[in-house]
C-alpha cells in the first residue's frame, strides 16, 4: 500500500505540474480560438488540483475490490461521476456561472477523496484488529 500511494502521488503530482504550466499550449492542440484556450486551460488547472490526491482515492477503491468490499467499491465508483458530479453540475453553475461549470469536477473529486478518507479509517483500523487478533492467538 505504501509504495503504491508514494508511485501514485508522484506520478499524479509530475502530471498536476505539467497541466498546470502547459495548459494552454493542450488547449491550443485542440482549438486557436483565444476564449476557448482561455476556458479550456482554466478547467485543466482546475480539474488537476487534486490530481495528487487521485492515486489515493484509486489504489484504497481497487483495495477494497480486491478484499471483496463490495459496497464500498459502489459507494467510490459512484461518488465521483454520479452522486458528487450531478448534484455539483446542478448546483454549482447557478451560483458561481462558468466557474461553477469548471470547478464541479474539481468539488465531485474533493468530496470522493473525503469519503475515500472516512473509508480508507475505517478499514485500516479493521485490519489493525485482525492483526492484532491473529498476534494474539499466537501466529
Amino acid at each position: 500500500m505504501k509504495v503504491s500511494l508514494k508511485w501514485t502521488t508522484v506520478f499524479a503530482t509530475i502530471v498536476t505540474v505539467i497541466f498546470m504550466i502547459f495548459a494552454e499550449g493542450i488547449i491550443t492542440l485542440f482549438s486557436k480560438d483565444p476564449e476557448v484556450i482561455d476556458i479550456g486551460a482554466k478547467t485543466i488547472r482546475a480539474i488537476s488540483l487534486l490530481f495528487p490526491l487521485f492515486g489515493f482515492q484509486q489504489v484504497y477503491a481497487t483495495l477494497f475490490q480486491a478484499l471483496g468490499k463490495g459496497k464500498e467499491v459502489l459507494v467510490l465508483s459512484l461518488s465521483r461521476q454520479g452522486i458528487f458530479l450531478i448534484p455539483s453540475v446542478m448546483i454549482l453553475p447557478k451560483l458561481f456561472g462558468l466557474n461553477g461549470v469548471i470547478f464541479s469536477q474539481t468539488v465531485a473529486d474533493f468530496c470522493t477523496i473525503i469519503v475515500t478518507g472516512i473509508l480508507a479509517i475505517r478499514l485500516n483500523g479493521k485490519l489493525k484488529e485482525e492483526e492484532n487478533r491473529y498476534k494474539l492467538n499466537g501466529n
